[in-house]
Formats: structure tokens, sequence, C-alpha cells
């Protein structure tokens, strides 16, 4: 009975997210009139054109391009409803659910002939999960270029994830990302732990430098700093902000999907720095690599991820990661993701993940349609 009521949700999701006439969707088709994968390899994995608008705080890149349509005569929201079937082999437990239905809104905007902002925010119209509550931010932020020729000083302030142009979790094929990139543990309570993490969104202030802003590439040389807060901004009572949280730093070099970088965090004593790198050993293979060291209130920590996705179609992708994370949190954790777009028109995506954590393993089914 769990199984049919899946995937009476899933064809529930996709006849709510179908295309209007006239319409392309996400938002940024919308707002140009383009198909998805302008920009993206499987959707949410981004290509070349795709990083590029990303780094230009979704701008369309270079000169000339489609005209983007004025934000007085349209909205830039889009929604994307998850439901979800999770195994537990270890607990022997199998659940179905609405998972989620989250609301995004993000467009990029002119402030000079020059210098080009943009915004980003997404938050959770509805949740199952005990943890999270409707109203919940997960990113929250406003860019805006101050200096450079083509704005390549920025400031971005609101709530972020400190990893947004290297790699990003919410362009990734699998549901869990690397705990590499996990930071400090600075308390724990009951099964949760607190802390900072270059993965999660969190209030607070970067400075940002992309020295090829504006000049229609993301190749080039990107250099973060910032100032995390403590807390988390929320449309619900559960907002709050409190002081500062350290500083991170994140520095790398892009040439096409290619990249090498380093990143650091400090608070306290507390910390944990790596390198990072990608490479695109052809178009439909990508590796990803993760080393990390660092301290928190459990001890030291050593982290490795290496990963591989295999791109064969727009409508298909395998993903497959391999986690190792020595010093007081020991675990060896291979996780493996298949991703796949039943209709041209990407509306409906198709994730099935199996993974294994702490010797806890679990398979997840979730489907997700936008609208």
């Amino acid at each position: 009975m769990r199984f049919q009521r899946v995937w009476l949700w899933l064809i529930g999701a996709a006849i709510l997210a179908a295309p209007k006439p006239g319409q392309a969707l996400p938002i940024y088709s919308r707002q140009f009139g383009v198909k998805c994968t302008a920009c993206h390899v499987v959707p949410p994995a981004l290509n070349n054109f795709g990083l590029a608008f990303k780094a230009n705080f979704y701008n369309w890149p270079g000169k000339g391009g489609p005209k983007q349509k004025d934000l007085t005569k349209f909205f830039p929201v889009s929604g994307i409803a998850e439901l979800s079937l999770e195994k537990s082999f270890t607990e022997n437990h199998t659940s179905a659910d609405f998972r989620e239905l989250e609301l995004f809104a993000s467009s990029g905007f002119r402030l000079t002939d020059r210098f080009k902002g943009g915004f980003f925010l997404n938050t959770v119209a509805y949740t199952s999960d005990d943890a999270e509550k409707a109203g919940s931010i997960e990113n929250a932020f406003v860019a805006l270029p101050f200096a450079g020729k083509n704005g390549q000083f920025a400031v971005t302030a609101g709530q972020f994830m400190p990893f947004m142009y290297q790699w990003n979790p919410l362009t990734e094929l699998t549901d869990s990302s690397p705990a590499a990139l996990e930071g400090p543990i600075f308390s724990r309570r009951g099964n949760e732990d607190y802390g900072f993490s270059f993965l999660g969104a969190s209030p607070g202030v970067r400075f940002d430098y992309f020295d090829r802003r504006g000049q229609g590439t993301a190749d080039g040389n990107y250099l973060t700093v910032g100032i995390p807060f403590r807390g988390s901004l929320a449309f619900n009572d559960t907002s709050d902000w409190g002081g500062t949280n350290g500083v991170f730093v994140h520095g790398f070099r892009r040439w096409g999907w290619d990249s090498v970088g380093a990143f650091a965090y400090t608070y306290a004593g507390q910390h944990l720095e790596g390198l990072v790198a990608t490479h695109a050993v052809r178009p439909d293979l990508r590796l990803m690599g993760i080393g990390a060291i660092g301290h928190d209130r459990e001890g030291s920590t050593r982290r490795l991820a290496v990963e591989a996705e295999y791109l064969p179609s727009p409508f298909l992708g395998f993903s497959g990661r391999l986690e190792v994370t020595g010093g007081s949190h020991d675990d060896v954790a291979p996780i493996f993701a298949v991703t796949y777009y039943p209709a041209k028109q990407h509306l409906v995506r198709l994730t099935g993940e199996v993974e294994e954590r702490k010797g806890e393993r679990g398979f997840f089914l979730i489907g997700r349609g936008q609208f």
C-alpha cells in the first residue's frame, strides 16, 4: 500500500507541475525564455554557462542574450514539492510521506550600466519533518557589487551557504552532502549537533571577489571572506540572530568545470581547513575530491570525500561518493544515487539513493515536482 501511495503522489505532483501555456520552467527559464538545459546538464547539475550565470548573480553573463523580463511585470517565484519513500535496512522500517513544499524567489537586477546584483530566497511552505517548521528560511540573501570595472568586488548579506560557487549542494544530484565540509561541532543536544557547516545556511555577511565578473564566463579566480552569525532567519517564531560565529575564507581557480581551491574556518580554537578540486574527465564524466583536517569539542578529525558523476543524457545521471572520516568521528560512508527525469520538460525528478553512515544503511526514493 505504501508503494501505491507514493506513486499516486508522484502522479499528482506531475499533474500539478504541468506547464501553463506560454510559460517555461523554472524561474530563470520564465525570466529569459530559455530551456532548463541552457544552464544544466542534468538539472540541477550546472553546465559551464550555468556556472557563469550564477557567478554573475543570476544575470545573463556577458553581452547580448535574451532580454530579461521586467520584475514589475513578472514575479519570479517557483516551487518544488517533494514526496519520499524511506527504507531503513538497519531498523527494518519503511515510511512514505509528503516531504516538503519549498518556494523560491530569485532574480538578477541592474544597479548601474556596469554593476549587476541579484537576490535569492527559498523558504519552506510545508514540511512533515518534526525538526523543521513551515516558514523556515534556507537561503535569503542579496548580492551587491560595489567596486571594480565590472563589479568584481561584491558584498553579500543575509542567510547563505558559505560554499556557493566552486561546489554547491543545491546543484548536486545526491541528497546527502559530503561530511568533509561539515565544520566544528560546538555543542550537542540529544542526537543533534550544533556548530558551523560550509554547506549549512546561516546568517552573515561576506565579501566576494571574481576577477572576470561581467565577461560572460565562470573561468577565473575567486576569493570569499565571510563572517557567519549564530542562529537562523525564518518567517516563524524560530527566527534567531546571535553574535558572530567565527570567520571563513574560500579561494579557488576555475577553468571550465575544472577547479582547485582551498578553504578554512576558525572560531575560539576550533577550526577546519582543507582542499577541494573538481575535474571533467569528459563532458559526461565529472570527478570531485575534498580533503580536510580540523578540531572541535569532540577532538581532531580527518576527512576525505571522493565523488564521481556520470551524465549520459539530459534526463539521467548516476552519482557515487565515498567518504572516509578519521579521528573522533571514525566512519566510512559509501553513497550511490540515480537521478531520472521521465519527461522532456524536466518537471518531475525521481531520485533513488542508497547510503551508509555509522553502520546505518538506508534507501531513499524521492519524487520532486516543480512549478
